[in-house]
């Protein structure tokens, strides 16, 4: 059942690989190169983020595994995953924000 409290936000989304048609939501110069799980919950956490894991098919990629995570509606879903993906970049590139 769906959680009307929560945003659903894909790993595929922050993926700079992957053409806006096939999942990416956040733009190219914020987004990373094959995002990996482990890197998208880090940044979750050093953001402070409450969120579940899942593993599971993105609805554009059917057939290929991917990961989502459920988080607290806190604020708009765009203002989050910029953050996500501003957070998720320096985790990448290992550097603080």
């Amino acid at each position: 059942m769906k959680d009307h409290k929560r945003w659903v936000i894909w790993l595929d989304y922050f993926n700079s690989s992957l053409a806006c048609s096939h999942g990416r939501k956040v733009p190219l110069n914020i987004s990373v190169k094959n995002p990996r799980i482990d890197e998208l919950l880090e940044a979750v956490k050093q953001i402070g983020l409450g969120f579940e894991h899942v593993e599971a098919v993105h609805p554009k990629r059917v057939g290929q595994k991917t990961h989502y995570i459920s988080v607290e509606k806190t604020k708009p879903k765009t203002k989050m995953m910029t953050d996500i993906a501003k957070k998720l970049a320096a985790v990448r590139g290992g550097v603080a924000t």
